[in-house]
C-alpha cells in the first residue's frame, strides 16, 4: 500500500529545483558562500571559484587497474565526455597518468639554421642566398639548412602540463584553508598521505549516509597529488617553464580530438576546468556540483536543513526576477547573499545573518533576557511576599522569573547562548540615501525541514520573537521615522507594515490555513508571490 502522507522534499527534489535556480542567478552577482559555511563546516570557501575548483577535483573515481579501456571503466556520473561519449573525470584521469606518462609524444620541430662549412640538413637555397648578400659572404661557405629536433614543446604536452599545475595550485590551495591537521575526507583523494582516514573506516562512513563515490573494492586507493607531482617533476615535461605557457582555446579544441587518449582526456578536462571558471553552468552540471562530495551532508538529515535553507533563498530571489539584471557582485560580507535595486529601492537578502553589514549595525536580533525587563509598578520586588501583589504583578513576575532561570540553566548547564540570534533568512529593502541607511520593511524567515509537528511549534516561537524584538541598529534609522527602538510598531508583530515573517516547512500538504495577514507559512512546492 502506497504511502499518502505529506513527505518532506528529499535530496534528489532538492538539487532539481536548486540547479534550475542556480544557473539562472550564479555569475550575476549572487553568492552561496554563507551556505558554504555549513555544508564545509572544517574548511572556511572564500567564493565560487575555489568551491568550483574542488569540485573540478572530485570529479570521476579512482581506477584500480590501469590496463582497462576508458569504454570499459565504470566512473560514475560525471558531467564530461570525449568525441566517443566516454565519461572522464579529473580522478580516473590521474588515476591512468602513471602507466601513460612513460610515453609522452615528443614533437618533432623544423628549424632553420645557418652552418658555415657544412650542411647537415636540407639546403634552403632562398635563405642561404639572402643570407650570404646580407652578410657579404663571397666565399660561398655559408649554408641555410632545414633540420628537425625533438621537443617536448607541442601543444599537446603544454595542455597536459597546465591541467596538471592546475591541480596542484587547487590542492595547494587547500591546504592553505585548512586549519590543522583535521581536514574534511570529503577531499579524501586529495589529502595528504598522514591525514587520510584507514579506507575501511572511511567506506563505512560513506555508506552510513549514502555516499556513493568509494569503490567497493577496499583495496588501497592512488594518492592522487602523488601521481601529479610525480609526473610534473619525475618526467620530460619538468623541462617546460609553466610560467610561459599559454594555451588557446583553439589550440584545446584541436586536442580534443587527438588520437592519443592522454591528451585528448587532458583538453577536455582542461575545456572542463575554463567553463567553471566562467560560471558558464547548464542545469546538469548544477546538479552535478550539488550531488558531488562537496555538499553531500555528512549528517544525513540534519544537514539537509540547510540545502532547505538555499532552496527558499533561491525562492524569494526569483520573487523578484525582474531585477535579477541589476544583481551586482558581493561585498566581502560573508553573510550576504544578493544585493539588487528595484524602483528606487534597494534590496539585501542575506542567510544567518546578525544584523551588520559593512561594519555598520542595521537590526539588532537579540531578545530580551529577564534583566532587561522591569516591573511595572516601583514597589514590586523579587522577594516581596506574593500575597501582597496585585494578579497582574504576580503573574508579570513568574514569567520574568521563568525567563530568567531559564537564561541562567541555558547558559550555565547546556553552554548555550540564547540571546545571539541569526535568523536564517533575512531581506531588507532600503530606500535610496546618501547617509543613514534608511529601512522601510524587513522579511524575517525561519527554514524547518520538517513535518514534526513540535519541533514546527518551537520554530513558530523563536520566527514570532525575532519579529517582536528585533530593533533598528544603531547605525540604520527606521524610514518611517517611529520613535520606538523597535522594528515593528505593532507590538502584536504580526501584521505591523515593517516587518514581514515567513516561516517555510517540510511541505505545503501540512499546512491546514495560509496564515494571517504578515506572516507567510509556506510549504514545499508551494508557489508565493513576492513578498516585499
Amino acid at each position: 500500500m502506497s504511502d499518502d502522507s505529506p513527505q518532506k522534499p528529499k535530496r534528489d527534489e532538492l538539487v532539481n529545483n536548486i540547479a534550475e535556480y542556480l544557473v539562472g542567478y550564479i555569475g550575476e552577482g549572487i553568492s552561496i558562500k554563507p551556505a558554504l559555511s555549513d555544508f564545509t563546516p572544517n574548511i572556511d570557501i572564500n567564493d565560487l571559484e575555489e568551491l568550483l575548483g574542488y569540485y573540478f577535483l572530485l570529479t570521476g573515481e579512482e581506477v584500480l587497474s590501469d590496463n582497462l579501456p576508458r569504454s570499459k571503466l565504470t566512473i560514475g556520473n560525471t558531467p564530461q565526455t570525449d568525441i566517443h561519449g566516454n565519461s572522464i573525470g579529473v580522478r580516473d584521469f590521474v588515476t591512468l597518468l602513471a602507466s601513460r606518462a612513460r610515453s609522452l609524444d615528443i614533437e618533432v620541430k623544423t628549424t632553420t639554421e645557418i652552418y658555415r662549412g657544412e650542411a647537415p640538413g636540407r639546403i634552403d637555397w632562398n635563405e642561404t642566398i639572402k643570407h650570404r648578400y646580407s652578410s657579404g659572404d663571397l666565399t660561398k661557405q655559408t649554408f641555410a639548412c632545414q633540420t628537425q629536433q625533438p621537443t617536448i614543446k607541442s601543444a599537446r604536452n603544454k595542455i597536459l602540463v597546465e591541467l596538471l599545475t592546475i591541480m596542484e595550485n587547487i590542492y595547494t590551495r587547500f591546504d592553505n584553508q585548512v586549519a590543522g591537521d583535521d581536514p574534511p575526507q570529503w577531499f579524501y583523494p586529495w589529502l595528504k598521505e598522514h591525514n587520510r582516514t584507514p579506507l575501511k573506516e572511511l567506506q563505512q562512513q560513506a555508506t552510513a549516509v549514502g555516499e556513493v563515490n568509494l569503490p567497493s573494492d577496499l583495496g588501497e586507493l592512488p594518492n592522487l597529488r602523488l601521481l601529479v607531482n610525480t609526473t610534473l617533476n619525475q618526467t620530460r615535461l619538468s623541462n617546460l617553464e609553466t610560467k610561459s605557457i599559454t594555451i588557446s582555446d583553439t589550440e584545446i579544441r584541436q586536442v580534443r580530438s587527438d588520437r592519443t587518449p592522454l591528451y585528448r582526456e587532458a583538453a577536455e578536462l582542461l575545456s572542463m576546468y575554463r567553463r567553471l571558471m566562467r560560471e558558464d553552468l547548464d542545469v546538469d552540471l548544477a546538479k552535478s556540483i550539488l550531488g558531488s562530495m562537496l555538499i553531500q551532508p555528512p549528517n544525513g538529515d540534519q544537514d539537509l536543513s540547510t540545502l532547505y535553507e538555499l532552496y527558499w533563498i533561491l525562492r524569494i530571489l526569483d520573487t523578484h526576477n525582474e531585477s535579477k539584471r541589476n544583481l551586482f557582485s558581493m561585498s566581502s560580507d560573508e553573510h550576504l547573499i544578493a544585493r539588487w535595486t528595484e524602483k528606487g529601492a534597494t534590496y539585501l537578502l542575506f542567510n544567518d545573518w546578525d544584523g551588520t553589514y559593512n561594519g555598520q549595525e542595521y537590526l539588532h536580533f537579540n531578545t530580551p533576557t529577564a534583566e532587561d525587563l522591569s516591573p511595572h509598578s516601583e514597589t514590586v520586588d523579587d522577594d516581596q511576599n506574593n500575597t501582597d501583589l496585585s494578579e497582574k504583578e504576580d503573574l508579570y513576575l513568574r514569567i520574568r522569573n521563568v525567563l530568567s532561570n531559564r537564561y541562567r540553566l541555558e547558559t550555565s548547564v547546556l553552554d548555550y547562548s540564547p540571546d545571539r540570534k541569526t535568523p536564517d533568512i533575512v531581506l531588507v529593502k532600503l530606500l535610496d540615501s546618501d547617509d543613514i541607511p534608511q529601512i522601510e520593511s524587513v522579511l524575517i524567515g525561519e527554514v524547518k525541514h520538517s513535518l514534526d509537528t513540535p519541533y514546527l511549534r518551537d520554530g513558530l516561537q523563536q520566527l514570532l520573537e525575532y519579529g517582536a524584538f528585533v530593533k533598528i541598529g544603531e547605525d540604520a534609522e527606521l524610514h518611517a521615522g517611529a520613535d520606538k527602538p523597535f522594528l515593528a510598531s505593532d507590538p502584536s508583530v504580526i501584521g505591523s507594515p515593517e516587518v514581514e515573517l515567513g516561516y517555510f516547512v517540510g511541505h505545503q500538504d501540512i499546512l491546514e490555513y495560509a496564515g494571517p495577514t504578515g506572516i507567510h507559512i509556506i510549504g514545499f512546492g508551494q508557489e508565493e508571490q513576492q513578498i516585499i
